[in-house]
């Protein structure tokens, strides 16, 4: 940890990208999948598909009862959050 803090921004790029080479879309969504049904934040020692902030979700299920699209916006982990976002915060992937 202490030599991935040390490399910074770049360093923590480059590790994903290594991580990532070489599988395809489907390969890597099941990974992510899976990886979903068992991380479990360190102090809150729950799923972290368990802490989704219950506001947020109210509101983005507000705003489609009422005639918008909804969309997340990330500055990273597009990919990943594409697996996951439809599931718990009912945006498709392709939003």
């Amino acid at each position: 940890m202490k030599a991935l803090a040390a490399s910074g921004e770049k360093g923590l790029v480059e590790l994903v990208m290594a991580t990532h080479a070489g599988n395809t879309s489907d390969e890597f969504a099941q990974i992510v999948r899976e990886w979903a049904r068992s991380a479990t934040h360190p102090t809150a020692k729950r799923r972290y598909t368990e802490l989704t902030y219950k506001p947020m979700r109210e509101l983005l299920d507000y705003l489609r009862a009422n005639g918008f699209r909804t969309y997340i916006v990330s500055g990273g982990g597009v990919e990943f959050l594409r697996v996951l976002a439809e599931e718990l915060y009912g945006v498709p992937p392709e939003q």
